[in-house]
């Protein structure tokens, strides 16, 4: 019965990771539901990126924006053991499966969960900001796949009417620091 209702969700265009309730990133399991989007390989091109520039200072503390399932700030955290990570998101459930995440990994002793519009409650200085932000124009979401615009938060892809309204205002919000 159990394997029959995942074959229905598939059917459905849900995305394999939420059925099974996991995805990898970066070496890592993750938990992963409807909560958050689902991290992407491409993501973690920007990890190998921040790895690759935090590694000249130590110690050093991150902020992660936006960290969803905690993919991209506990891969940090577990390949750079100095660091010190910040991870905000503006949404509680969001954040609440990331703590999960971080539990699993062993890392909750060392990342912070903030909740938080971008860099809204981040009250210290940080060396190394990193953000997997939304990006999607709004008038191209419906033309997204199904398994993502019928699965995946919306608010993790509306980057507004160009797709860099959330880029714009971390822009704004980091260089006033």
């Amino acid at each position: 019965a159990r394997y029959d209702a995942k074959v229905a969700r598939r059917a459905q265009h849900e995305a394999l990771a939420y059925i099974l309730g996991h995805q990898e990133f970066y070496g890592l399991g993750f938990l992963v539901d409807r909560r958050v989007l689902i991290p992407r390989h491409e993501t973690e091109t920007l990890a190998q990126i921040a790895l690759e520039r935090a590694k000249h200072k130590s110690p050093s503390v991150i902020v992660d924006i936006g960290t969803g399932s905690g993919a991209l700030a506990l891969a940090l955290a577990h390949y750079l053991p100095h660091a010190r990570v910040i991870a905000t998101d503006i949404s509680r459930d969001a954040l609440d499966l990331a703590r999960s995440n971080a539990q699993r990994l062993n890392l909750a002793a060392r990342v912070e969960f903030v909740e938080s519009d971008l860099l809204e409650r981040v009250d210290e200085s940080f060396d190394l900001l990193v953000a997997n932000l939304p990006y999607i124009p709004r008038a191209r979401f419906d033309q997204l796949p199904l398994e993502i615009r019928a699965f995946e938060p919306r608010r993790a892809f509306d980057g507004g009417e160009d797709g860099l309204d959330v880029c714009r205002r971390l822009r704004a919000t980091a260089t006033v620091r």
